[in-house]
C-alpha cells in the first residue's frame, strides 16, 4: 500500500516487469503486450524496473504507442521486493528463459505471472504461473491476462509456501 500509494497507483491496476532489457527478454514486445493491455484497461499503469541494450528501442515503442502517460520506468533498483507486492501482475515473454528467478520470487508474493511459453514449465511453482505462445501476439495476452487479474486481486495472499514446496 505505501509503494502504491508513493507512485500514484492506488486506484491503478499495476503491470510490472523487473529486468535485463535485451533480445532474450523480449523486452520490446513487453511494451506491444502492455498497450494492448491499456487499450482494454484504462486503470492500468506498467513499472519498468532494469535496464539493458533495449532501453532506448523500448523507450521510442512506448512514444510511438503513445502509452507514455501509463508507464513508470524507474531505472536499476535494489529494492525491489516492495514492487512484487505492489504490482497486480508480473510478465516475461522470453524468447527463451531456463528457470527465472523472477518468476519464483513473483509467485512467492502472490503475483499472478506470465510467461511465454519458451519458458520451462517448472517455472510455474504455483497456481500463479500462467504460459502464453508469443505467436498468439499482443492481443492474445491482453485477453489472458486482464481477467486473471482482476480475479486475483481481492484474494492475494502469499505463495511463499507452495512456492518453496515447489
Amino acid at each position: 500500500e505505501k509503494t502504491r500509494k508513493e507512485f500514484g497507483w492506488e486506484d491503478k491496476i499495476v503491470i510490472g516487469h523487473i529486468g535485463r532489457f535485451t533480445a532474450q527478454k523480449n523486452s520490446v514486445y513487453l511494451i506491444e503486450i502492455f498497450a494492448a493491455i491499456a487499450k482494454k484497461e484504462p486503470k492500468a499503469v506498467m513499472c519498468l524496473i532494469g535496464d539493458g541494450e533495449l532501453k532506448a528501442d523500448m523507450m521510442n515503442k512506448i512514444k510511438e504507442l503513445g502509452i507514455e502517460n501509463q508507464l513508470d520506468y524507474l531505472g536499476r533498483r535494489e529494492d525491489i521486493q516492495q514492487f512484487y507486492n505492489a504490482f497486480d501482475a508480473f510478465l516475461l515473454p522470453s524468447r527463451y528463459e531456463g528457470l527465472p528467478v523472477v518468476g519464483l520470487e513473483s509467485q512467492s508474493c502472490g503475483l499472478p505471472m506470465f510467461f511465454s511459453t519458451a519458458v520451462t514449465p517448472e517455472a510455474s511453482a504455483c497456481e500463479l504461473g500462467h504460459f502464453i505462445n508469443l505467436d498468439d501476439g499482443a492481443a492474445a495476452w491482453a485477453e489472458k491476462i486482464i481477467p486473471v487479474v482482476e480475479k486475483n486481486i481481492p484474494l492475494r495472499r502469499s505463495h511463499a509456501k507452495e512456492v518453496a514446496d515447489a
